[in-house]
């Protein structure tokens, strides 16, 4: 079965009928994270401070086990594993996963090439578009609003 990352509107992970697929949040999170950064692979640490940044690190270590855990146990349960976990990384197969932020890559890419033959990763506009997603994926509204306030000083 194939999967797909819907990135925009609300995040979640749907089956190749269009249907939500339950899978956990912060999983979802890191599956974003990691497409939109274009890693395949991550350190734990650098995950623990992506979702827990708040909390003493040896806590986000504990969270992060937790969601290991689960997020392993539905990809079982799904028979698909995009996700790989290591004692110190994270590992995205992006052969098993499809998603919407790559769609709009390929449009961007066919937009742009047919009318003046620039790659649109040349533009740092699709930059910026990129971090902003990752932002409300990870942060919410609140750190979207910071990073904006950044850009524009």
């Amino acid at each position: 079965m194939t999967f797909r990352l819907q990135t925009l509107g609300r995040l979640r992970l749907v089956d190749n009928g269009g249907r939500e697929v339950a899978f956990p949040e912060k999983g979802l999170l890191i599956l974003c994270h990691l497409i939109v950064d274009g890693h395949s692979e991550q350190s734990r640490n650098d995950i623990a401070k992506l979702l827990w940044d708040e909390i003493v690190p040896s806590q986000a270590f504990v969270n992060l086990r937790k969601t290991v855990s689960r997020i392993s146990a539905r990809q079982e349960e799904l028979g698909c594993h995009f996700l790989s976990f290591s004692p110190s990384s994270v590992r995205l197969d992006a052969s098993r996963l499809k998603s919407d932020v790559d769609a709009i890559g390929r449009e961007a890419l066919a937009a742009f090439a047919s009318t003046n033959g620039l790659d649109p990763t040349a533009f740092p506009s699709l930059a910026r578009l990129e971090s902003e997603l990752v932002a409300l994926a990870t942060g919410g509204m609140e750190q979207y609003m910071m990073m904006m306030e950044q850009i524009q000083q």
